[in-house]
């Protein structure tokens, strides 16, 4: 989350500290995200070029530990397994959300495939 997508999302300046974590864009049916009850956006905005699902929850902690910023998080992402039960909190309209699930293993998505169709 970043302060221009906070301001265009009208979280109010004194609640950016509190909502900065990471944007929830999509949640695959089934997936322990979904299990967990977290939303997708559904507001779809151009950024560079690239187009973006905003208005989603927003992720703030794993399993106590705030998601800030890309490195850290791949690194807490990165030490989780399958199977282990992880606890996330995440904001959703201003209102502070929780939930544990257990991690399944990441189904094949059909953007992983592309690399391997012939051109």
């Amino acid at each position: 989350m970043t302060p221009p997508i906070l301001m265009i999302l009208g979280v109010p300046f004194e609640q950016w500290i509190d909502s900065s974590g990471f944007l929830v864009e999509t949640v695959e049916p089934g997936s322990a995200a979904d299990r967990a009850g977290l939303q997708g956006g559904d507001w779809p905005v151009i950024w560079g070029g690239t187009q973006y699902l905003i208005g989603g929850d927003i992720i703030t902690h794993v399993d106590g530990v705030r998601v800030t910023d890309l490195a850290s998080t791949l690194q807490l992402v990165r030490g989780l397994t399958v199977g282990q039960e992880v606890t996330v909190t995440w904001q959703r309209e201003g209102e502070q959300m929780e939930a544990t699930v257990v991690l399944q293993e990441r189904p094949t998505l059909p953007a992983d495939l592309e690399q391997y169709r012939l051109r």
